[in-house]
Protein backbone atom coordinates (compact mmCIF):
# COMPACT_ATOMS: atom_id res chain seq x y z
CA UNK A 1 0.00 0.00 0.00
CA UNK A 2 2.91 2.58 -0.27
CA UNK A 3 1.69 3.37 -3.64
CA UNK A 4 -1.56 4.52 -1.42
CA UNK A 5 0.24 6.26 1.33
CA UNK A 6 3.01 8.08 -0.90
CA UNK A 7 -0.33 9.57 -2.54
CA UNK A 8 -1.80 10.15 0.15
CA UNK A 9 1.68 12.19 2.01
CA UNK A 10 1.78 14.46 -1.36
CA UNK A 11 -2.05 15.49 -1.12
CA UNK A 12 -1.67 16.33 2.58
CA UNK A 13 1.76 17.74 3.30
CA UNK A 14 1.94 19.16 -0.01
CA UNK A 15 -0.07 22.02 -2.07
CA UNK A 16 -2.99 20.21 -4.52
CA UNK A 17 -2.58 20.72 -8.20
CA UNK A 18 -3.98 17.83 -9.54
CA UNK A 19 -6.50 15.17 -8.79
CA UNK A 20 -3.33 13.02 -7.91
CA UNK A 21 -1.64 15.90 -5.91
CA UNK A 22 2.48 16.73 -6.55
CA UNK A 23 2.70 13.58 -8.66
CA UNK A 24 1.04 15.42 -11.65
CA UNK A 25 -0.50 12.56 -12.94
CA UNK A 26 -3.69 11.66 -14.77
CA UNK A 27 -6.49 9.95 -13.14
CA UNK A 28 -6.86 6.55 -13.89
CA UNK A 29 -9.19 4.14 -12.04
CA UNK A 30 -9.90 3.50 -8.62
CA UNK A 31 -11.16 -0.40 -10.22
CA UNK A 32 -8.44 -2.17 -12.10
CA UNK A 33 -7.58 -5.99 -13.17
CA UNK A 34 -4.11 -6.49 -13.11
CA UNK A 35 -2.85 -10.21 -15.11
CA UNK A 36 0.21 -11.65 -15.53
CA UNK A 37 1.41 -14.84 -17.47
CA UNK A 38 3.27 -17.01 -14.94
CA UNK A 39 5.39 -20.13 -15.41
CA UNK A 40 4.02 -22.28 -12.49
CA UNK A 41 5.98 -23.76 -9.64
CA UNK A 42 4.22 -26.59 -7.65
CA UNK A 43 2.87 -24.40 -5.40
CA UNK A 44 0.57 -22.64 -7.74
CA UNK A 45 -1.12 -25.93 -8.85
CA UNK A 46 -3.13 -28.32 -7.24
CA UNK A 47 -3.50 -32.31 -7.43
CA UNK A 48 -5.92 -33.96 -4.92
CA UNK A 49 -4.46 -37.50 -4.55
CA UNK A 50 -2.00 -38.14 -1.89
CA UNK A 51 1.01 -38.92 -4.20
CA UNK A 52 0.49 -35.35 -4.80
CA UNK A 53 4.23 -33.66 -5.29
CA UNK A 54 5.51 -31.69 -2.42
CA UNK A 55 4.45 -28.26 -2.39
CA UNK A 56 1.44 -28.80 -4.36
CA UNK A 57 -2.17 -27.81 -3.03
CA UNK A 58 -4.81 -30.27 -2.46
CA UNK A 59 -7.39 -28.71 -3.98
CA UNK A 60 -8.60 -25.59 -6.73
CA UNK A 61 -10.27 -24.59 -3.39
CA UNK A 62 -7.17 -24.37 -1.70
CA UNK A 63 -5.01 -23.01 -4.64
CA UNK A 64 -7.75 -20.32 -4.95
CA UNK A 65 -7.00 -19.46 -1.70
CA UNK A 66 -3.44 -19.53 -1.65
CA UNK A 67 -3.01 -17.27 -4.83
CA UNK A 68 -5.68 -15.00 -2.99
CA UNK A 69 -3.29 -14.59 0.05
CA UNK A 70 -0.47 -13.60 -2.33
CA UNK A 71 -2.21 -10.31 -3.07
CA UNK A 72 -3.49 -9.46 0.34
CA UNK A 73 0.37 -10.26 1.12
CA UNK A 74 1.45 -7.23 -1.40
CA UNK A 75 -1.00 -4.91 -0.30
CA UNK A 76 0.22 -5.44 3.68
CA UNK A 77 3.56 -5.47 3.07
CA UNK A 78 2.94 -1.78 1.40
CA UNK A 79 1.32 -1.03 3.92
CA UNK A 80 3.35 -1.87 6.74
CA UNK A 81 6.33 0.33 4.86
CA UNK A 82 4.30 3.31 5.44
CA UNK A 83 3.11 5.92 8.39
CA UNK A 84 -0.06 4.30 9.99
CA UNK A 85 -1.37 7.92 10.29
CA UNK A 86 -2.51 7.69 6.62
CA UNK A 87 -3.84 4.21 6.58
CA UNK A 88 -7.75 5.37 7.19
CA UNK A 89 -7.95 7.25 4.55
CA UNK A 90 -8.54 4.84 2.02
CA UNK A 91 -9.56 0.79 1.67
CA UNK A 92 -8.49 -1.44 -0.77
CA UNK A 93 -10.11 -5.11 -1.67
CA UNK A 94 -8.43 -7.86 -3.90
CA UNK A 95 -9.89 -10.99 -5.10
CA UNK A 96 -8.94 -13.36 -7.93
CA UNK A 97 -10.68 -13.61 -10.90
CA UNK A 98 -11.23 -17.34 -11.23
CA UNK A 99 -12.91 -17.64 -14.82
CA UNK A 100 -10.03 -15.59 -16.37
CA UNK A 101 -6.94 -17.03 -14.34
CA UNK A 102 -5.84 -21.09 -14.69
CA UNK A 103 -5.95 -23.01 -11.49
CA UNK A 104 -3.82 -25.93 -12.85
CA UNK A 105 -4.46 -29.30 -11.75
CA UNK A 106 -1.30 -30.89 -12.45
CA UNK A 107 -0.59 -34.81 -11.93
CA UNK A 108 3.04 -34.64 -11.51
CA UNK A 109 5.27 -37.95 -12.77
CA UNK A 110 9.03 -38.13 -12.26
CA UNK A 111 8.83 -40.17 -15.12
CA UNK A 112 13.00 -42.06 -14.56
CA UNK A 113 13.95 -44.52 -17.44
CA UNK A 114 15.71 -46.14 -14.12
CA UNK A 115 13.46 -47.76 -11.56
CA UNK A 116 14.29 -47.32 -7.84
CA UNK A 117 16.94 -50.00 -7.77
CA UNK A 118 18.66 -48.69 -10.74
CA UNK A 119 17.88 -50.97 -13.27
CA UNK A 120 17.34 -49.99 -16.64
CA UNK A 121 13.50 -49.08 -17.53
CA UNK A 122 11.79 -50.31 -20.85
CA UNK A 123 8.77 -49.28 -22.21
CA UNK A 124 6.21 -46.35 -21.32
CA UNK A 125 6.89 -44.05 -17.99
CA UNK A 126 4.75 -41.23 -18.21
CA UNK A 127 1.75 -40.38 -19.72
CA UNK A 128 0.70 -37.71 -21.88
CA UNK A 129 -0.54 -34.50 -20.12
CA UNK A 130 1.21 -35.58 -17.34
CA UNK A 131 3.78 -33.20 -15.52
CA UNK A 132 7.32 -33.27 -14.02
CA UNK A 133 9.49 -30.39 -12.73
CA UNK A 134 12.49 -29.11 -14.49
CA UNK A 135 14.74 -26.04 -12.95
CA UNK A 136 11.54 -25.76 -10.43
CA UNK A 137 8.91 -25.15 -12.86
CA UNK A 138 6.20 -26.92 -14.37
CA UNK A 139 6.77 -29.03 -17.44
CA UNK A 140 3.80 -30.79 -19.41
CA UNK A 141 4.50 -33.88 -21.27
CA UNK A 142 2.15 -33.56 -25.07
CA UNK A 143 3.33 -37.50 -25.73
CA UNK A 144 3.90 -39.93 -23.76
CA UNK A 145 7.44 -40.90 -22.61
CA UNK A 146 9.08 -43.66 -23.46
CA UNK A 147 12.44 -45.66 -21.86
CA UNK A 148 14.28 -48.13 -24.19
CA UNK A 149 17.30 -49.81 -22.05
CA UNK A 150 17.37 -47.23 -19.61
CA UNK A 151 17.56 -44.38 -22.42
CA UNK A 152 14.61 -41.73 -23.30
CA UNK A 153 13.57 -43.46 -26.71
CA UNK A 154 10.73 -40.58 -27.16
CA UNK A 155 9.20 -37.41 -25.26
CA UNK A 156 7.95 -34.47 -26.34
CA UNK A 157 7.51 -31.87 -23.86
CA UNK A 158 5.98 -27.83 -23.48
CA UNK A 159 6.61 -25.05 -21.29
CA UNK A 160 3.62 -24.59 -19.31
CA UNK A 161 2.20 -20.50 -18.99
CA UNK A 162 -0.56 -19.98 -17.15
CA UNK A 163 -2.84 -16.62 -16.86
CA UNK A 164 -3.40 -15.06 -13.36
CA UNK A 165 -5.72 -12.24 -13.34
CA UNK A 166 -6.28 -10.40 -9.94
CA UNK A 167 -9.08 -7.11 -9.54
CA UNK A 168 -8.35 -4.67 -6.87
CA UNK A 169 -11.47 -1.71 -5.91
CA UNK A 170 -9.72 1.27 -4.01
CA UNK A 171 -11.82 3.79 -2.13
CA UNK A 172 -10.17 6.65 -1.05
CA UNK A 173 -12.45 9.21 1.11
CA UNK A 174 -10.86 12.29 -0.34
CA UNK A 175 -12.64 11.24 -3.73
CA UNK A 176 -9.53 11.12 -5.78
CA UNK A 177 -8.74 8.53 -8.15
CA UNK A 178 -5.59 6.77 -8.61
CA UNK A 179 -2.88 6.90 -11.30
CA UNK A 180 -1.14 3.96 -13.26
CA UNK A 181 1.87 5.25 -11.35
CA UNK A 182 0.65 4.53 -8.17
CA UNK A 183 -1.08 0.84 -9.70
CA UNK A 184 2.27 0.10 -10.79
CA UNK A 185 3.61 0.14 -7.49
CA UNK A 186 1.25 -2.81 -6.63
CA UNK A 187 2.22 -4.72 -9.64
CA UNK A 188 5.91 -4.89 -9.15
CA UNK A 189 4.94 -6.27 -5.19
CA UNK A 190 2.76 -8.77 -6.25
CA UNK A 191 4.91 -9.77 -9.24
CA UNK A 192 7.77 -10.26 -6.56
CA UNK A 193 5.62 -12.22 -4.63
CA UNK A 194 4.52 -14.81 -7.32
CA UNK A 195 8.23 -14.99 -8.04
CA UNK A 196 9.06 -15.68 -4.63
CA UNK A 197 6.98 -19.05 -4.71
CA UNK A 198 10.00 -20.52 -8.06
CA UNK A 199 7.83 -19.28 -10.39
CA UNK A 200 8.38 -17.18 -13.24
CA UNK A 201 6.10 -13.69 -14.49
CA UNK A 202 6.87 -15.13 -18.44
CA UNK A 203 6.60 -12.11 -20.88
CA UNK A 204 4.45 -8.95 -20.91
CA UNK A 205 2.49 -8.40 -17.78
CA UNK A 206 -0.96 -7.50 -19.10
CA UNK A 207 -1.36 -3.62 -17.15
CA UNK A 208 -4.40 -1.85 -15.98
CA UNK A 209 -7.18 -3.41 -17.72
CA UNK A 210 -10.02 -1.81 -16.16
CA UNK A 211 -13.34 -3.96 -15.34
CA UNK A 212 -14.93 -0.79 -14.04
CA UNK A 213 -14.53 2.64 -14.12
CA UNK A 214 -15.25 5.05 -11.57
Amino acid sequence: MLLFLLFFNFIFLSDITSPCGSFNCEPYSNNVAIAYEVEPSPPLSFYQYTDRYPGQQKRGSILKSYLESIATEAVNNLINRTDPAYRNFFTLTSSLNSDKSTLLRAQIVAGDCKDASGNNVNGPVAEKDTYFVQDGKLIRRVEQKVCQNGVVQSEKNLDVVIPLVYEFRATIRTGQTLCQTHWNQLVTELKTLLENTNSTVAGEIWHFKNFSKN
